[in-house]
């Protein structure tokens, strides 16, 4: 019997394993080829980097491996053998064997006779994977939990001692920003299991007997507060029910409203009126927030727009339901059109926050956010570097007119030192869980050579749920992730 479990976390997954023959666990987790152990098999407490945790989490495997840490002496990392039993090895693989190590052990599974093998959402295995993998296996089951709060207070545990099975402690309190982040991840994994379409078994750790199992769960006592646990798991809620269709409410609520009072208090009234009578201009900004999967989130996020100019994104988002939206500007880019913004930011009911950013500068929003949305912008403009000289005078000057009535800017822009900062900026103010989506425009990072290195170090903030060639050579959006 070849059996599968697709699992949750803190399912009792390893216990149910072991109730098969040759139990196999987590044998096709490629992770495990990257993470250094010590003598007892424990993940060694060296501080991984940002961008090796980014793309893990993301599962960009060739990434992760130019990232990976440095396996130094006494550690070791799982492999598994040719009969896929756990062995141990004290050197990385090659970065190709390391790529084709899931087809390699599939290539295995397919020739042995009997085993039970988990897996999980954060393994990273790719549908063609999961899919081969269901093909020779004779039997699938899915493992999920009912009780969300011990479900997240198992895993939160699990995590804060890095142990996962057998463990007795005690821990005094409780961090509720880095629960947040469980509740988050638990859910996100039971959305993909349920994602899997599947006509099989569904079993459910309360109804599962595992008091023969050599895998016990842990016994941890700490003190929480029920009633925000139980918040923080409702906010979440809402992402396994049915999702809101964002494109189609923002272009209904956008087309519904009466602008013309806005219109008649703002002196670029084309640009205003090319924005709110048609999407073409909100495409961008509704393929980035599908990206998120904004229609499962919870309609009282904490949300930030920076930079939001006319305010119409908060304002409509807003009348779709959002509750908790708040909004920034910059006084320096709106000199002469100070005005005329307050009184435009008066009928959207906004009150902006005065934020300039500038490179390499930090910046403080006074709290964090479950989202901040950076659209369109042109803050990665660095006209402070730009001189314009006419043969007689210097001046900081850095748009024009030209004769066939277009307007000519000119700018530099961010390299990678200054958007890491930025990002890191954007992390500080993100509560556990959240993100960033940060829209360039335009996107140049693409059209001259010399930018190739920073284009390099960009791509991996990119989530598109569109392929690159469906989107305009001009525009492009970035995920940031704390």
């Amino acid at each position: 019997m070849k059996v599968v479990l697709l699992c949750t976390p803190r399912s009792g997954s390893h216990a149910r394993c072991s109730q098969f023959e040759n139990p196999l666990y987590e044998s096709l987790s490629v992770m495990d080829l990257l993470l250094p152990r010590d003598d007892n098999g424990n993940l060694t407490t060296q501080q991984y980097s940002t961008e090796f945790n980014y793309a893990l989490a993301t599962f960009n495997w060739s990434d992760a491996y130019d990232l990976k840490p440095d396996l130094i002496t006494g550690e070791h990392i799982v492999d598994h053998d040719e009969k896929m039993q756990l062995i141990k090895r004290y050197e990385y693989p090659s970065k190709q064997e390391f790529l084709t190590t899931v087809d390699s052990r599939l290539d295995r599974l397919e020739q042995l006779d009997t085993w039970c093998v988990k897996v999980m959402r954060y393994h990273g295995l790719s549908n063609q994977h999961l899919q081969r993998l269901l093909n020779i296996s004779d039997k699938a089951i899915k493992l999920q939990r009912r009780d969300k709060l011990k479900q997240s207070t198992s895993q939160y545990l699990a995590n804060h001692h890095n142990v996962w099975h057998n463990a007795q402690a005690t821990v005094q309190d409780i961090d509720y920003e880095k629960f947040s982040a469980i509740v988050n991840m638990v859910t996100e994994e039971d959305q993909w299991i349920n994602s899997i379409a599947l006509d099989v078994e569904f079993e459910y750790y309360e109804d599962l007997d595992f008091t023969a199992s050599a895998w016990k769960k842990n016994q941890v006592d700490f003190e929480y507060d029920n009633s925000i646990c139980e918040k923080i798991i409702d906010r979440y809620a809402s992402k396994e029910s049915t999702p809101m269709n964002i494109r189609e409410q923002f272009e209904e609520k956008l087309l519904q409203k009466d602008w013309s009072d806005c219109y008649s208090v703002v002196s670029d009234t084309g640009y205003l009126k090319g924005i709110t009578t048609g999407m073409d201009y909100w495409e961008p900004h509704m393929d980035a927030l599908e990206t998120i999967d904004i229609g499962h989130l919870s309609k009282d996020i904490a949300w930030l727009d920076m930079g939001t100019w006319f305010g119409v994104m908060p304002y409509v988002m807003r009348e779709i339901g959002f509750t908790n939206i708040e909004t920034t500007d910059c006084y320096n880019h709106r000199t002469s059109l100070d005005s005329e913004f307050q009184e435009l930011w008066k009928q959207l009911n906004l009150q902006p926050q005065e934020l300039e950013v500038l490179p390499m500068q930090p910046f403080d929003l006074g709290k964090k956010y479950d989202l901040i949305t950076v659209m369109k912008s042109n803050l990665y403009w660095k006209t402070q570097d730009v001189i314009m000289y006419d043969g007689d005078s210097l001046s900081r000057q850095w748009q024009n007119l030209g004769d066939d009535g277009k307007h000519r800017t000119y700018f530099t822009v961010y390299n990678q030192q200054e958007w890491d900062h930025f990002f890191m900026m954007l992390r500080k103010h993100l509560n556990p869980g959240g993100c960033a989506i940060v829209n360039p425009e335009p996107w140049v990072y693409d059209n001259f050579d010399t930018y190739a290195d920073t284009r390099a170090w960009l791509r991996r903030f990119e989530e598109h749920k569109r392929s690159q060639q469906q989107i305009d050579k001009l525009t492009n959006y970035l995920v940031i992730r704390p």
